[in-house]
């Protein structure tokens, strides 16, 4: 096939033309590449750098016809943009209900028995799915926030009291249980801003004066704390844990006398159903007082009813310790004073002045 008929646009061209077609272009083409390689060539080896010397330069002289133009002023350097301060991510909310598809059950009743039987944990459950696809009252709200604090769910309680304050801020109470789920927490501020609102609401709501008190303890105010126990003991003498509250607080004040009979009297209210912690306080009031018979007693009774109670061990071994090395004690001085029977019947023992 002929080259005409392989591209219709080829024009012939007579061969001594395209002859010298070629060589010219073979003479660019290798030209370039000796220019190329002659130019790499050139190039010198970089020497050292030398310090930079100032040289102080003349400015060239401003043309007459410049002179009608005002140079613009140069523009002012920006300031450079301070960083951002990180943001700390905001904490998830809290979801207070529980999602479920069981729509035959009746929550609240079985709350209400696992309650009956001491199920703490599994009532809050059955609560948090009570109030699913539903607007919680401010008594449901409440329950889940009491329940939520004695499970030591923080803050699940702290949500869901918040939320009950929120639909009935006029409340004490709700101010009240706030402040214990706070207190418990250790954000003493926080707790010590909701037992003052609860008093303000209600100045004869003894729970809110008990949070007071125990807020001043945990601040070591203590003649704050006495005042506001001993109000509430006021409005509410029978309460067996505000008696525990204030022999405690006499502990820390080194009151022991004191402490021993709040602390007593806490035992006979609670009867039967005092707490492991109440014989142990009880045992250091005790202690504290030099009773350590009694002392001892306490520690173990507190151990009798929780024999994992590891404060009420490290306080029986402390007390029995104590009352070895006061035998010791006085095993040794008995040993070293004869008796008087003994002190009379030794020849010389005694020497009787005369009269004259």
């Amino acid at each position: 096939m002929s080259k005409q008929s392989r591209n219709p646009t080829f024009i012939q061209t007579p061969a001594a033309v395209r002859r010298v077609r070629h060589i010219v272009t073979g003479l660019i083409l290798g030209g370039g590449l000796i220019a190329a390689t002659a130019i790499v060539l050139a190039v010198p080896e970089p020497e050292p750098e030398a310090e930079p010397i100032a040289v102080e330069s003349t400015p060239a002289p401003r043309p007459e016809w410049a002179n009608k133009f005002e140079a613009p002023a140069a523009p002012e350097a920006a300031a450079p943009e301070a960083a951002p301060e990180p943001v700390a991510p905001e904490a998830p909310a809290i979801e207070l209900a529980i999602a479920h598809q069981d729509e035959t059950t009746d929550f609240a009743d079985l709350a209400q028995r696992q309650l009956d039987t001491g199920d703490v944990k599994d009532a809050l459950t059955s609560m948090r799915k009570h109030i699913f696809a539903r607007e919680a009252t401010v008594e449901e709200l409440f329950l889940i926030g009491n329940l939520a604090r004695q499970t030591h769910e923080g803050d699940l309680a702290k949500a869901a009291l918040q939320a009950a304050v929120k639909l009935q801020p006029e409340r004490s109470d709700l101010q009240t249980e706030l402040g214990r789920v706070f207190l418990e927490g250790k954000a003493l501020a926080e707790a010590e801003a909701a037992a003052e609102e609860a008093v303000r609401l209600d100045r004869e709501n003894p729970a809110a004066w008990n949070l007071s008190g125990r807020i001043g303890m945990a601040k070591s105010e203590w003649q704050l704390a006495e005042a506001a126990l001993l109000h509430a003991l006021e409005l509410d003498p029978t309460n067996a844990m505000y008696h525990n509250n204030a022999g405690l607080l006499y502990i820390y004040m080194k009151r022991g006398d004191d402490a021993v009979e709040s602390l007593e009297t806490a035992v006979e209210l609670f009867e039967d159903q005092a707490e492991h912690f109440v014989f142990n306080n009880l045992g250091l009031a005790h202690e504290l007082a030099g009773n350590y018979e009694e002392a001892r007693e306490a520690f173990e009774e507190a151990l009798l009813m929780n024999p994992y109670y590891s404060r009420a061990k490290v306080n029986l071994r402390r007390v029995e310790t104590t009352m070895a090395q006061i035998e010791a004690k006085n095993a040794f001085q008995t040993a070293s004073v004869p008796a008087a029977e003994e002190v009379q019947e030794a020849p010389g023992a005694l020497e009787v002045g005369d009269d004259t």
